[in-house]
């Protein structure tokens, strides 16, 4: 019974490795969805409540990830962290996928929605590669009992790998998304 009541421990313990860092991405996502629709809050506008709670909450992904992580056998946590990146990786290629594919132009848009495809995915490999790769790294180090390195090595790791993100996607999306009003007359 004790080897039954283990097993069970350990899967809940796999399972909560695998949300836990989803839930902490996703609540970040949450975040910035709201501020972006409510504009304001107090005196603070979106952008100000993007850098004081949005990132901090999406830098806060990868120490997580760690701390549940460094719980796990280096396997398991390998496979948390494949996993994911996996579903934060192609739920950030549909979001923004879904963002370009129909930017609403009135002139008429320069590409279709499946040119779209390759550069989104692209982007949400990488954006899911930070949070695994950044997990592990302070899973790594937190497993050494160095909790505070840990989540400083998370943290610079992920900033990182979102600066190679941001420039890729501005590689990728720099072109204009609408076609030029024709001038008749």
């Amino acid at each position: 019974m004790s080897d039954r009541a283990s097993v069970r421990t350990r899967s809940g313990a796999g399972l909560f490795a695998l949300v836990a860092p989803i839930l902490v991405v996703g609540a970040a996502y949450g975040l910035w969805w709201a501020s972006d629709r409510i504009l304001y809050v107090g005196p603070l506008d979106r952008a100000q409540l993007g850098w004081l709670v949005v990132v901090p909450t999406l830098l806060a992904a990868p120490v997580v990830a760690g701390l549940v992580w460094a719980e796990l056998a280096e396997r398991q946590a390998i496979g948390a962290a494949a996993a994911a990146a996996a579903v934060v990786g192609l739920a950030a290629a549909f979001l923004l996928w879904r963002s370009v594919a129909d930017p609403g132009c009135a002139t008429g848009n320069r590409f279709a929605p499946s040119d779209w495809i390759g550069p989104s995915l692209v982007v949400g490999v990488l954006f899911g590669a930070s949070l695994g790769l950044s997990g592990l790294v302070a899973a790594r180090l937190v497993r050494q009992g160095r909790r505070v390195a840990g989540a400083a090595a998370a943290i610079a790791v992920d900033v990182a790998l979102l600066a190679v993100i941001l420039v890729a996607w501005g590689a990728m999306f720099l072109a204009p998304m609408c076609e030029r009003p024709v001038v008749t007359g």
